[in-house]
């Protein structure tokens, strides 16, 4: 900055525009040209693969035999795996459809994966007529042991839950006096009509409700809980996922294994892990897929399905095993086989010691023999808890509305068709059923007298399969489900069900499933007592597991470049953008020179650049509120603390902003010809930097703060305005005649970057005025000042016009006219102070969000 002491003279039109433009356009368009490349790429795998097989890989042999696991498109993926319930003769076909039909839509289906036979496992394909075996392999059984853990499994119980909230109308109550309870190796299903409250009680349940009235209490073995280690214990799976769209199956996968599994566990081990429960999820062939979604902006990516989503989202719930499992409408956007293939990994989840708590809509007759316990909610009212061959006897015998299979179907359809009062429900057509609030409540009310005295315990049986986990070799959950559909409705071909009533179906019902528990009591040894103990629930040890700060930060920084460079409206598209402008608005001040006329244009260039560089963070809006939604999804699920993510988003976006905005200064400087020094030229830069990452920190701290995005906009314009109004560009803070009101001037980011532009623009710097004024400039003067005549005289416009060879322009003055003072080194330090205090106050918004509802 000490050039700037001996001023220096130049003459009248000597700038011109600097050639650095050039580079930094080309420079623009070829790195935004290299991120649309990839994420081409990205986009369409196939033509990946085929690129880097045509052009990287060649034809070399050692280079095929190498194997290296990459992430692969869907349709690449499902070649490396054989399906053996595929026959391969029209026979084998048919007798495969047949063995499905005959077993009720239970799963035939494996697959073998070319990393099986690596590792030196057995081929199940050696299965005879291609039926596979749904034994675990060996691999999976020593991986299970290996993340097996000593942890107590989690009982949980809650007594008189209520939620109400304040309305405009009067007080609105969600729920009211509900209890229940989940054990180990329990399968609770949460039921219920639309609106009777299931959400909100799996919120609660889960540690997740923070507003409203609560009343009520969880207990965790019997102790109230601890809700950050309860948090860390168990696993949410909401009915609708936040996954990134721009990373892979795999990607995700890994992303949440990361965080979630244990620090001792090994890469390898994760991998297994991974792969593990994309298989039960059905998912081994999309592990080079995009989730795909829609991008902030509007952007669509073609990914996974909507079933696939789910199943994704559920895998990544269960990647630690925790010790409580909350799905919530698990099965909904699934076809009815995946639905039940998810839920049968659920109940052998269950079966292995941890807990499952699902809330389901109409499940159907395989899936609601996989539930052991239910919870029927209607209008906030607990109907029935207890086991679920309990629930149709309970409203049968204790509340006198009959059941008949015939009319009603399945009992979980009967059950929701019974307490669903908010339709007309004929008696020809529906039978006995409860039309009243009334009637409602007078059933709630005896159940919940039932409970309290003890009447709803569960059975013996039941207890005792889920109290202890069941050894191996127990009957599947395809079992229980064909057992009991037999005697429910009778043997395929038979009429057994048409000859008997309601009451009998129902004891047949209890006598299959009793007899199915006791061949899971009677099953294999299965392992000594202390290793059914252990269970599975909790990956992590005695102590919660979690992933240090150190790889926290990493993981995260690798998922926002991912996330930053996959989406063509972000770094590619900024980079664009910033470019473009710039040559826009550099052609219209094209090659000002460096004469007096020049002055105000100039002027005009130092307080344009910060208005544009004020004003381009509002074209991406719809980024910062997206950030917002997936930190308020992942830190409900407490998978990181809040200064891992905020360093890693700020180290992983700050680097290409500062690029784009140096591009963009740059090459308006080059293009309009400003001061051709190179300590003015990293002044301006500096300047610009700074300028922008103000105005960007401002945007997304408003959306941390605000409910939406449209209040985000309001704030930020709010502030936006001030800025400009108080730059000391448009009018003088000297001039204002409400002096009060010019001290927003402090807190105008806008003012002191205006103020270190002209300062390394115009201190220490002379024009020659030896040409004398424009003759536009001499004509305009006696218009100007009509009542001057001497400005009419030859005298004075000869002068004007030929000043002689000594005349300057001393351009300092123009900073004495703005009162631009203070020296560069201070606005530095005010704009990176500014800086600093957006980040810590953003930062602070972030640790609020973290304690406000998650839903």
């Amino acid at each position: 900055m000490a050039a700037n002491a001996t001023a220096s003279v130049l003459a009248p039109h000597g700038g011109a525009i600097h050639a650095m433009w050039v580079p930094c356009v080309v420079f623009a368009h070829v790195f935004a040209g290299y991120f649309m490349l990839r994420m081409l790429l990205v986009m369409f795998p196939k033509a990946t693969a085929d690129f880097k097989r045509k052009f990287c890989c060649g034809s070399s042999s050692s280079t095929q035999q190498k194997h290296t696991p990459k992430p692969v498109s869907p349709k690449a993926a499902a070649a490396q795996h054989v399906r053996f319930d595929t026959a391969s003769s029209p026979d084998q076909s048919k007798g495969a459809a047949a063995a499905k039909d005959a077993n009720m839509g239970r799963s035939t289906t494996t697959y073998y994966d070319a990393d099986d036979e690596e590792a030196g496992l057995p081929d199940i394909s050696a299965a005879g007529n291609g039926a596979a075996t749904t034994a675990p392999s060996k691999r999976s059984q020593l991986l299970m042991r290996r993340l097996s853990t000593m942890i107590r499994p989690m009982a949980m119980e809650w007594q008189d839950i209520g939620c109400s909230y304040n309305t405009s109308s009067g007080m609105r109550t969600v729920l009211k006096a509900v209890y229940g309870k989940a054990e180990p190796g329990d399968m609770l299903a949460l039921m219920g009509p639309s609106g009777a409250g299931k959400s909100t009680l799996m919120d609660i349940l889960a540690g997740r409700k923070s507003v409203g009235n609560l009343t009520g209490s969880v207990l965790v073995n019997g102790l109230p809980r601890k809700k950050d280690e309860f948090a860390r214990k168990t696993a949410y799976v909401p009915q609708d996922d936040n996954f990134m769209p721009t990373m892979t199956v795999l990607e995700t996968c890994s992303y949440y294994a990361t965080l979630t599994l244990p620090r001792k566990l090994g890469k390898a081990t994760r991998q297994e892990r991974i792969k593990e429960v994309l298989a039960a999820m059905g998912l081994s062939h999309t592990t080079g897929t995009l989730v795909g979604g829609t991008l902030p902006g509007g952007i669509i990516l073609r990914g996974l399905s909507g079933g696939e989503r789910k199943r994704l989202s559920i895998a990544n719930g269960i990647m630690s095993t925790p010790c409580i499992v909350f799905l919530d409408e698990p099965t909904s956007g699934l076809d009815s086989f995946a639905a039940l293939s998810v839920m049968s990994y659920m109940r052998s989840m269950a079966r292995e010691g941890q807990t499952v708590v699902s809330s389901i809509h109409q499940p159907r007759a395989a899936i609601w023999a996989l539930f052991d316990t239910v919870t029927l909610l209607s209008m906030g009212r607990l109907m029935f808890y207890g086991p679920r061959e309990e629930m149709a006897p309970w409203f049968t015998e204790g509340c006198g509305y009959p059941y008949d299979p015939r009319m009603h179907g399945l009992v979980s359809d009967w059950g929701m068709d019974l307490v669903n009062i908010g339709f007309k429900k004929p008696e020809s057509l529906f039978g006995r059923m409860m039309n009243t609030l009334e009637e409602l409540d007078t059933a709630a009310d005896a159940f919940r007298k039932r409970y309290l005295a003890g009447q709803s315990g569960l059975t013996a049986p039941a207890a005792a399969a889920r109290g202890t986990p069941p050894p191996a070799g127990s009957p599947t959950p395809s079992d229980t489900e064909f057992a009991l559909l037999d005697a429910a409705y009778g043997s395929p071909g038979s009429n057994t069900n048409t000859q008997q009533g309601g009451a009998q179906a129902v004891a047949a019902m209890n006598r299959a499933l009793d007899t199915v528990q006791e061949a899971e009591q009677r099953g294999g040894n299965g392992g000594s007592a202390g290793e059914q103990q252990g269970g599975c629930c909790g990956m992590g040890g005695r102590k919660p597991s979690s992933a240090s700060w150190f790889t926290q930060f990493r993981v995260l920084l690798w998922r926002e470049f991912l996330s930053v460079t996959r989406n063509p409206a972000d770094v590619a598209g900024r980079c664009l953008i910033f470019s473009w402008l710039a040559i826009f608005v550099g052609l219209i001040y094209y090659n000002l020179g460096s004469d007096v006329d020049s002055l105000r244009a100039r002027l005009n260039v130092l307080f344009v650049e910060p208005v544009i560089l004020l004003l381009l963070p509002y074209v991406y809006m719809s980024l910062y509120t997206a950030d917002k939604q997936y930190y308020i999804a992942d830190s409900s699920a407490k998978l990181y603390h809040p200064s891992a993510y905020y360093v890693a988003k700020q180290m992983a976006v700050m680097p290409f902003a500062i690029l784009n905005v140096l591009l963009f200064s740059f090459t308006l400087y080059g293009l309009a010809g400003l001061r051709p020094d190179g300590w003015a030229i990293g002044i301006n830069g500096l300047m610009s930097v700074l300028m922008y990452l103000i105005a960007a920190q401002v945007l997304a701290f408003a959306a941390v703060v605000t409910p939406n995005q449209d209040v985000a906009f309001m704030l930020a314009i709010a502030w936006t305005a001030v800025n400009l109004l108080m730059s000391n560009f448009m009018v003088r803070y000297k001039d204002m005649t409400q002096v009060w009101f010019s001290q927003l001037r402090y807190i105008s980011a806008m003012g002191y970057a205006f103020e270190g532009y002209a300062q390394a623009e115009f201190k220490g710097i002379k024009y020659s005025c030896a040409g004398g004024l424009a003759p536009s400039i001499t004509a305009y003067l006696p218009d100007f000042l009509p009542n001057t005549p001497i400005l009419r005289g030859t005298l004075v416009t000869g002068q004007l016009a030929n000043p002689g060879a000594d005349c300057v322009v001393e351009l300092g003055s123009i900073l004495e006219y703005f009162e631009l003072f203070r020296p560069l080194w201070m606005i530095v330090v005010i704009l990176v102070g500014y800086l600093l205090f957006f980040h810590i106050v953003t930062y602070l918004g972030f640790l609020w969000l973290t304690k406000k509802e998650k839903r």
